[in-house]
């Protein structure tokens, strides 16, 4: 080569230029969101929390390490944390009382109800069908709190509501009333002071403050009743005839009388058509009624967290009589539990230093039986005040009766209940009750409960199985000498602890359910639920005793109330995954979930082999359109398309600033 030939120039690299910079943020941009929006299509459908339940915590196993990993919702990571957690399961505390537990693994899931709700317990996989022969890792854990309600409104603004037949014969209600079943009367008002805010027809130009689905009962009736503001309407009218008297009254009395003629009902401030009264009201009494007869279950099970005292202090006991509530330093709902004989010796509640209930600490009394003309209780001071935050949940009496002269202050939750006043006194607050007889000379002073209540259980369905264990934690508060109530049904076992027992504090040994031997295949009939046979068996009660020990009020969250609580768990154990496939056709249903509450704890168990079903058509307990995907889709399509606009935008100003070429 000559020495005057130049050696060849090596090749510059390519300069990355801002066009090609944007390119490649966006074609990363766009493999994410593709990413993103294939786990979130792809992933097992993920189950929600029950129905009447809300999420407190979601966990995530992650397959490489095994350690559990908090997901939402945002700012609970440190209300619930697990211990001694593996691929099948793990040990819970919480801050919160968990419901409910949904276990999710493989294509299926497992639901847990925990009655009374606790603050302590365990999960697992057990009972959710084997695939290829083995039983799938947990993926997902979800812990889920009773939703917090307000009774009233399902009430839909009436001051009583009755699920079946009425009698009102009494002095009459300052608001408005609906009746699920037939209605007799003699000389009644209704709505003396608000016509209420329910209406038929959202084009009505006024509320209907009578709604009867069925039929007046002329033969049972006397005189006028009468309905001082707002419409009226009878779903049934069979034997009655509805005519206008006049521009503001319309009267609804035998077909074929003279309008002046009684009994009837009278609307006195009503300017509806006659059609209008006699139509038929969408009031949904059933839907109603079982709502409420599962909240009134949800609360009898809650434990006291205050107790009648006498009057030097908590520590004072109560003989009879005058009894005082005196504070418990703890935030939240505060529930007082009576029997039957508490209240056949109580004549008034006084409420001492700051105890007095209010909308951040409403009052809901648990009543375990009802003796015969019961003459309720004064609540002391501002008893109209009082009325707004007290809720008296009569459970599933069938029978209250009241007598006497004293007001009964509060909404009385009856679902179950014939209600029936006799006396002269008032009820101030509403009634909600299977059957209404409004009675005597008092009239409903109507105030709407303003407050929302939290139960501590959730009703499962009906096709789930039993398991009960026994608490290893002794009661605080024994509330009354009569012995807790039990009641057992087919599908379920339901404990209604009406009133609170001393438990010995022994290690806790739970018991275990066998499960039948035949095989599950005979009922996978619905696609979503494996039935299994129920078992019964419950703990026994004790009677409490009369007399009080020392007072150390209790907090309604007994779970460690540290803060550093990690949000990713690692596993603790590895516990084998694999079982003999011809075992697979037996669900077991073994159940260790310990309460850290006194009485019995009844766990009941549902699986769901396949949540496919189960999910389609389902609402998200929080609020995001991949709710059911349990994994990391959301960030990855939220990374993905923040870099693809990005570059996109790079791309965009390059072109803009570089000069057109000639």
């Amino acid at each position: 080569m000559s020495s005057t030939e130049s050696s060849p120039t090596a090749p510059s690299a390519p300069r990355i230029t801002p066009t090609r910079g944007g390119i490649a943020l966006a074609v990363v941009g766009a493999v994410l969101m593709g990413l993103g929006i294939f786990a979130s299509t792809g992933a097992a459908p993920e189950p929600v929390c029950p129905s009447g339940t809300r999420l407190v915590a979601k966990f995530s196993r992650l397959p490489a390490t095994g350690a559990y990993s908090f997901v939402e919702p945002a700012g609970n990571a440190k209300v619930v944390s697990l211990s001694a957690t593996s691929a099948t399961g793990g040990t819970f505390a919480s801050a919160t009382a968990i419901s409910a537990v949904v276990v999710k693994a493989g294509d299926g899931s497992k639901d847990a109800w925990i009655t009374p709700a606790s603050t302590t317990g365990t999960f697992d996989n057990t009972g959710i069908p084997p695939v290829s022969g083995s039983i799938p890792t947990v993926s997902t854990v979800q812990f889920c709190a009773a939703a917090s309600v307000n009774p009233a409104t399902l009430a839909a603004g009436f001051s009583a509501v009755a699920h079946g037949d009425a009698t009102l014969t009494a002095d009459g209600s300052t608001g408005p009333v609906a009746v699920g079943g037939n209605v007799s009367f003699d000389r009644y008002s209704v709505a003396g002071h608000t016509a209420g805010v329910y209406k038929v027809d959202p084009t009505d130009s006024s509320a209907t403050a009578l709604v009867v689905r069925g039929r007046v009962e002329l033969a049972r009736s006397a005189g006028d009743l009468s309905v001082r503001n707002g419409w009226l309407t009878v779903g049934d009218p069979a034997g009655v005839q509805a005519r206008r008297n006049g521009p503001h009254r319309i009267v609804v009395n035998a077909t074929g009388s003279k309008v002046r003629t009684t009994p009837r009902l009278v609307g006195t401030r009503s300017a509806q058509s006659d059609t209008s009264a006699t139509r038929k009201a969408g009031y949904d009494f059933d839907g109603v009624f079982r709502s409420w007869s599962e909240l009134a279950r949800g609360l009898a099970e809650c434990r006291a967290t205050v107790r009648l005292a006498g009057p030097y202090g908590p520590d004072s006991p109560w003989k009879g009589g005058d009894a005082f509530v005196w504070p418990t330093g703890t935030p939240g709902q505060m529930v007082l539990n009576l029997s039957a004989a508490d209240l056949a010796r109580l004549g008034s509640i006084t409420f001492r230093h700051g105890a007095e209930p209010s909308a951040e600490r409403p009052l809901v009394i648990n009543v375990a039986g009802v003796p015969k003309d019961w003459n309720p209780p004064k609540l002391t001071g501002a008893a109209e005040r009082h009325a707004r935050y007290t809720l008296w949940n009569f459970g599933s009496a069938p029978e209250v009766l009241i007598g006497g002269r004293n007001t009964l202050s509060g909404t009385a939750l009856a679902p179950s209940a014939r209600f029936a006043t006799s006396g002269k006194g008032k009820l101030t607050g509403a009634v909600y009750a299977d059957r209404f007889t409004h009675g005597g000379s008092g009239a409903i002073a109507f105030t709407a409960f303003d407050a929302v209540v939290t139960p501590c259980s959730v009703t499962p369905p009906s096709t789930t199985t039993t398991t009960p264990t026994t608490s290893s934690t002794p009661t605080t508060y024994p509330t009354s000498s009569t012995p807790s109530s039990t009641t057992t049904s087919e599908s379920t076992t339901t404990t209604y602890p009406t009133s609170t027992t001393e438990t010995p504090t022994s290690s806790t040994v739970p018991s275990t359910t066998e499960s039948p031997t035949s095989s599950t295949a005979s009922t996978t009939e619905a696609p979503t639920t494996t039935t299994t046979t129920t078992s019964t068996t419950v703990a026994p009660t004790t009677e409490a005793p009369t007399t009080y020990p020392p007072t150390t009020y209790p907090s309604t969250s007994t779970a460690p109330s540290t803060t550093s609580a990690p949000t990713t768990v690692a596993p603790t154990t590895a516990a084998p995954t694999s079982v003999d496939p011809s075992e697979s056709t037996t669900v077991p249903t073994e159940s260790t979930t310990t309460a850290d509450v006194g009485g019995t704890t009844v766990v009941n168990t549902s699986i769901t082999p396949d949540d496919a079903a189960r999910v389609e058509g389902s609402t998200a307990s929080r609020e995001s359109p991949l709710a059911f995907t349990g994994n990391a889709s959301v960030p990855l399509i939220v990374i993905g398309a923040l870099l693809l606009l990005g570059g996109l935008t790079m791309v965009f100003v390059a072109r803009q600033r570089s000069p057109r070429r000639d």
